[in-house]
């Protein structure tokens, strides 16, 4: 029997209320969760650890890297054929883009939790850790990278997006749709992910980011406070690739010390390719420096450029080695 590995983190699927109808707080721990699911043992030999118990928009990035770690470690120790990560869903498209971007792809790694909690009629927790095991164990998945599973579906963490605040269907894949689905205790799998895996290894993330959307009647002033604030930025522009006029030369300003990364802020699609000449398009913008980054949602660039700044820091403005980091950074990040 295969054997996989839990890590629990906290979230909504730990959760539950100390009062009938009162607030929930993550208290379930990663053995209440295995307990509550006796169906586990029919699937696979289970093991667990408890990492966090938290919801998710208080985990910090040190603890996302230092999870990462864990799951290199539990693969190259060879403690089980796959893992399963619970956590709350608040943050769960970022940090499952964030483990993909950081993970050699040794094993199938799930993540997976609960939009119900389990003082509340009909929690979607259980049955979407039994999922997550399922597809834990499935050959089929072994080396496509992280994926989240909730509902039933199976979303490449790359394409993955929170979709809805409350709904147990909260999660889609906008652009490309989910990659299977687990129906009837085995995996159905659909599509093979989009592959521009280039695993990013870092000891910690050392860069600042900001993610500044691009509004109408915007004047630039965000952009110009932003870029001296952080050491990269990424800008969610209008449609395939576009900003209001005034806001050109504040980019431009900026490119000069600070790398920038344009995505949409459109919530699928990708971006343009020398679609429109007016100023502020994406004629221009490319013209000027600004990187393009193809369907990535503005939340993942961050995250990527990050990892990537934190890898490889930028260079001293006008030297002679930023020509080919820049060239470098853009292969990174493919238009596609």
């Amino acid at each position: 029997m295969k054997r996989v590995h839990i890590i629990a983190t906290g979230g909504t699927i730990a959760s539950k209320a100390a009062a009938a109808g009162g607030a929930a707080l993550p208290t379930l721990s990663a053995q209440d969760l295995v307990t509550a699911v006796p169906e586990l043992r029919d699937v696979a030999e289970v093991s667990f650890e408890q990492f966090a118990n938290v919801a998710s928009q208080a985990l910090t990035l040190d603890q996302l890297v230092g999870l990462a770690r864990r799951v290199n470690q539990v693969f190259a120790r060879r403690e089980a054929d796959g893992v399963v990560i619970t956590q709350g869903t608040m943050t769960m498209e970022e940090s499952s883009y964030l483990w993909d971007m950081m993970l050699e792809r040794a094993g199938a790694v799930i993540v997976t939790g609960a939009m119900r909690h389990s003082s509340l009629p009909s929690p979607d927790g259980p049955r979407n850790l039994l999922d997550a095991v399922i597809a834990a164990v499935s050959p089929a998945i072994r080396t496509l990278g992280v994926l989240v599973c909730m509902n039933g579906e199976l979303h490449a963490a790359r394409d993955v997006v929170k979709f809805h605040s409350l709904s147990v269907e909260s999660f889609r894949s906008p652009e490309v749709g989910p990659v299977g689905f687990v129906r009837s205790g085995r995996v159905d799998l659909r599509r093979t992910p989009l592959d521009d895996h280039r695993p990013i290894s870092v000891e910690r993330i050392s860069a600042s980011v900001a993610l500044v959307p691009i509004v109408a009647g915007d004047d630039g002033r965000l952009i110009a406070a932003a870029a001296q604030m952080a050491d990269g930025l990424v800008l969610q522009l209008m449609g395939g690739g576009a900003v209001p006029p005034p806001c050109v030369p504040v980019i431009a300003k900026a490119i000069e010390h600070t790398p920038v990364i344009g995505v949409t802020r459109c919530a699928a699609g990708s971006m343009y390719e020398n679609v429109y000449a007016f100023e502020g398009g994406d004629k221009q913008l490319r013209e000027l420096g600004v990187i393009f980054a193809g369907s990535l949602t503005g939340l993942k660039a961050r995250l990527k450029l990050m990892l990537y700044l934190s890898a490889h820091p930028c260079p001293a403005p006008g030297s002679t080695e930023m020509r080919a980091w820049r060239r470098d950074l853009a292969a990174a990040f493919p238009n596609i």
